[in-house]
């Protein structure tokens, strides 16, 4: 990262402003560790493994390049641990989730704003699908008809 400058102070607060230096934007990133065995899921339509460790996954799309590039379709800015967690960004800027590509051990997310808001939760996978879709809207059951039946 030769274009960017810590703005933060030394704390033990994992988040920390990037100013670049090219366009003096600002974006929020904040590093969490990662155990030896984490799997990560999620951050919606992607044409990659399932599991996103190991992976740089962009969240901006981008149609003019086709739908089988890493620019996804669906980009959903939730993940899913093995560890029982799972993690949600609210924003509508673009994002870039580093699952350990950079760095094995640690998860990066950028979020091109200067405000962040992250919803962290903590369970069962199914409580945590529970919660965040408490948060973000269920989708209704639809009609009978139009599975075919009756």
């Amino acid at each position: 990262m030769g274009d960017t400058k810590c703005l933060s102070n030394a704390s033990s607060v994992p988040f920390s402003f990037i100013r670049r230096a090219e366009d003096l934007g600002r974006q929020f990133a904040a590093s969490f560790r990662l155990a030896p065995d984490e799997k990560l899921f999620g951050c919606g339509e992607s044409f990659t493994r399932l599991n996103k460790r190991g992976q740089k996954v962009v969240l901006w799309t981008c149609d003019a390049y086709g739908v089988q590039t890493p620019a996804m379709y669906k980009p959903i800015p939730f993940f899913l641990s093995s560890r029982g967690y799972g993690m949600f960004v609210h924003a509508s800027t673009p994002m870039t989730f580093d699952f350990g590509q950079a760095y094995d051990s640690t998860t990066t997310l950028h979020v091109g704003d200067d405000e962040l808001d992250l919803f962290v939760f903590l369970g069962s996978p199914r409580e945590i699908l529970s919660e965040y879709t408490a948060l973000t809207g269920r989708s209704p059951m639809p009609p009978v008809w139009s599975f075919g039946c009756g």
